[in-house]
């Protein structure tokens, strides 16, 4: 117990400075009572402390040797399993975008284990992976952009399709989106692995029928399977709502502005337009941005009239049909 040992309390007063030492050895030292210590903290101590651990944690130890990166990705899963998963993401993101390819190369990484370990949304908080790791897609550095990849599947093995693709595979180049295609195909998703508990869940293990967890014999890392832990059940996990993790879109104002291609009507003067393909490309592109997952709230009143017109007034089949399907997405 900290409260009660001075040793302890005195070095809990100095961690941080444990995972930033500027010498290779002594830093591998310091992880390594720093991830001993923490084996004994308390999550007071780690909402306290976290964020100066983790700073130094990013920007020594993962840009370290092999054995330093493990090290420090080890203290990013201590701090989670006292439930820092909005600290540690933060730092590890704030890492990603480092200049130098092998510390951003370490953190997406870690933020992959982080969530094939603990899962997500429930320990690992989603939304700023969702947002955040999208310009990694672009990196000069092959090893960032497939650690990128590699961590969208794991998100979509938890999210599902819907919740990572708005954000993340529809910002791919073409060749990355066919092999984050292929990847998640070869998973199961929703049906994903625990293999790490806080160390509340571990304490007070969930009951079998309020479980969250399958064990699913795909490993992303290729392994031999995965390790049933207290929180594992026979029944798949259920896939949290895309709608959870969107910005709302505002697709009012972008109704009213001229389209790219000047040559094609404004939204309003192609739905009163006299030519058929005019009106159909309108609902198209109603259809299209009503089909993000959460819009931002407004008067679509003008919106619902103009479609029920079309639907019920337009002789055209193919107008009919896509604006049926542009007011199911709006729905």
């Amino acid at each position: 117990d900290i409260a009660s040992s001075a040793c302890l309390k005195t070095f809990g007063e100095c961690a941080k400075n444990a995972a930033g030492d500027t010498n290779a050895n002594a830093l591998d030292f310091g992880l390594d009572a720093l991830n001993a210590f923490l084996t004994v903290a308390d999550e007071d101590y780690a909402r306290t402390h976290s964020a100066g651990i983790l700073a130094n944690v990013v920007a020594k130890g993962m840009g370290g040797r092999p054995k330093t990166v493990d090290r420090a990705t080890e203290t990013c899963m201590l701090l989670l399993e006292l439930e820092c998963g909005d600290a540690v993401v933060d730092a590890l993101l704030k890492g990603s975008a480092h200049k130098v390819p092998k510390l951003a190369l370490a953190c997406v990484e870690a933020m992959r284990v982080s969530v094939k370990e603990f899962g997500t949304p429930v320990v690992v908080p989603p939304k700023p992976m969702l947002k955040g790791i999208a310009p990694l897609f672009d990196s000069k550095d092959a090893k960032v952009r497939g650690a990128a990849k590699d961590l969208t599947v794991e998100l979509t093995r938890w999210l599902g399709h819907d919740a990572v693709r708005r954000d993340l595979i529809e910002k791919m180049r073409g060749t990355m989106q066919a092999e984050v295609q292929a990847a998640a195909d070869a998973i199961e998703i929703g049906r994903a692995v625990r293999q790490r508990l806080t160390r509340k869940e571990a304490a007070n293990p969930p009951a079998p029928d309020t479980a969250v967890d399958h064990v699913d014999a795909m490993d992303v890392d290729g392994g031999d399977g995965a390790v049933a832990s207290a929180a594992t059940t026979n029944g798949g996990v259920k896939l949290p709502d895309a709608y959870e993790f969107a910005d709302p879109e505002s697709i009012l104002d972008v109704l009213e502005k001229q389209p790219k291609d000047k040559e094609t009507p404004k939204f309003w003067d192609a739905v009163n337009s006299s030519k058929w393909n005019q009106r159909l490309d309108a609902m198209t592109r109603l259809k299209e941005l009503a089909d993000a997952p959460r819009l931002a709230p407004g008067d679509y009143g003008d919106v619902a009239r103009a479609l029920k017109k079309i639907v019920t007034k337009d002789a055209n089949i193919a107008c009919v049909g896509e604006a049926c399907a542009a007011a199911g997405a709006l729905a």
